[in-house]
């Protein structure tokens, strides 16, 4: 990919654009540049809740684990022709968290969020209600969700946890 959108058009007549970036692997550290290379395909981008995440248990191997699950929709803005911003379209995704880091999404974020995503793009197909005709999607499985300021009025700090073990 080189970078620039691409736009994904479905029998349905909906569109989803989503922008794949080129990635810049000496501009991050080692430990970035890592999870990277294990990812297919990177999404990142910034957008506001629909809905409050949604925690549910699910069990895996014997294990169960949880995810919180939200819509986001990812918004484009330029600027008309009087200099204003102004909304000229966007998507929306299902977004899943797991994990330690999805029961904390669960207890902090709300619907209206502005949030910022990284994670990786996952095909699916799904039908319709009142059809019977599989239309394919994309779900982002979130590897981060973290809280934009925007709309952040107060900020109240957690103790400082204890390093494991000495030294720290």
């Amino acid at each position: 990919m080189n970078g620039l959108p691409r736009l994904v058009r479905y029998d349905s007549g909906r569109a989803v654009i989503v922008s794949f970036g080129v990635s810049r692997p000496w501009r991050r550290n080692l430990h970035q540049a890592r999870k990277e290379k294990r990812m297919s395909n990177r999404f990142e981008g910034k957008g506001n809740l629909g809905t409050d995440p949604t925690l549910k248990t699910v069990p895996i191997a014997g294990e169960d684990r949880q995810v919180a699950e939200m819509r986001v929709f990812f918004d484009e803005y330029t600027r008309n022709a009087a200099g204003e911003l102004e909304q000229t379209g966007g998507f929306w995704l299902p977004v899943s968290l797991w994990d330690e880091r999805g029961l904390r999404a669960a207890r902090l974020l709300r619907k209206g969020a502005r949030v910022r995503v990284v994670g990786q793009l996952r095909p699916f197909d799904y039908t319709p209600e009142g059809t019977d005709v599989r239309v394919p999607a994309f779900h982002l499985l979130a590897e981060e969700i973290s809280l934009t300021l925007a709309r952040v009025d107060e900020v109240r700090f957690a103790a400082k946890r204890e390093a494991e073990g000495a030294g720290a």
